[in-house]
């Protein structure tokens, strides 16, 4: 079983240079550097998006995340998360924390999760009026220019401060937000949008063409290529292939299977078919990807 993935793994997949704890991190400039798959977090995050745009998915919800919206993200221990896109220059305010940090917070760990890390809302984000976002945008911003100029001897103590007074703050100001109906947080597209993820992880393999993935949401071909394109810059045929390719992939480096098997698995008409798929998004054949990779 894959271990969950932490705080270190983040700074090492983005090459973040951080000389402090590896059970906390914060950042405003957003790496484009991404993992392509999905995978399961320990840790909590919290952020919103301050110029530019993220697109994520989260426990199969859609989530996008930019100025326009305002939408605040939450993201809690042991949700599945998969990053679909972002923009180059993108900025924002997030923080990453886990328990082991939290618990030096207070000695009543059990009113910090209820209270301030907001697991009685039960919320993936939270669209926020013009005044709060840029409430709490300035928030994170101060904090994160104390953070920058404390001298290490004090960081980890004064760090541990600064979040929870941050903690706090943010719970009071989404308190608010707990009563509004869970509908009006997710508009027709982009719940829409999260419907057509679902199908497509759940039926790339049988199905393979945007008339089906388009009767089983009950629109257009047209409404479906509109939104996949406004809302990932792709369209749905190229979705559903990424997946198929992403599964070829991980057969390829699996190798318990050839490749005829593979083509047979993925229910290719035959490996000539298959073998050109491949090809065509790789510009390698399928032989030649292991030849490269395992030689």
């Amino acid at each position: 079983m894959q271990k969950p993935y932490s705080i270190k793994n983040i700074i090492n997949h983005g090459k973040i240079k951080w000389i402090y704890s590896s059970d906390f991190l914060f950042f405003s400039r957003v790496s484009t550097i991404f993992e392509l798959s999905s995978f399961t977090a320990n840790y909590y995050s919290y952020g919103m998006v301050t110029d530019g745009n993220i697109i994520l998915e989260l426990d199969g919800e859609v989530l996008k995340l930019n100025n326009q919206n305002k939408a605040f993200l939450i993201h809690r221990p042991f949700q599945d998360i998969r990053v679909l896109k972002i923009d180059p220059g993108t900025k924002g305010v997030f923080i990453f924390f886990n328990k082991s940090f939290i618990n030096k917070l207070d000695s009543s760990i059990s009113y910090l999760m209820d209270f301030i890390l907001l697991e009685k809302l039960n919320r993936n984000y939270f669209l926020l009026n013009k005044e709060d976002y840029n409430y709490l945008a300035e928030l994170f911003k101060n904090i994160f220019d104390l953070l920058y100029i404390l001298p290490l001897y004090r960081w980890e103590e004064s760090a541990h401060k600064l979040l929870l007074f941050l903690l706090k703050e943010i719970d009071l100001l989404l308190n608010k937000y707990a009563d509004v109906d869970s509908d009006t947080y997710m508009n027709k597209g982009v719940s829409t949008l999260t419907k057509f993820i679902e199908l497509v992880n759940d039926n790339y393999i049988e199905h393979k063409s945007i008339d089906f993935y388009a009767k089983s949401l009950n629109i257009s071909s047209n409404y479906l290529y509109k939104l996949v394109k406004e809302q990932l810059n792709d369209t749905p045929l190229s979705y559903i292939q990424k997946s198929i390719l992403k599964h070829a992939i991980f057969l390829l480096e699996e190798g318990k299977m050839n490749i005829s098997e593979i083509a047979y698995y993925l229910l290719f008409d035959n490996v000539s078919t298959f073998s050109k798929f491949f090809k065509k998004k790789m510009h390698l054949s399928p032989t030649q990807y292991q030849r490269k990779k395992f030689y």
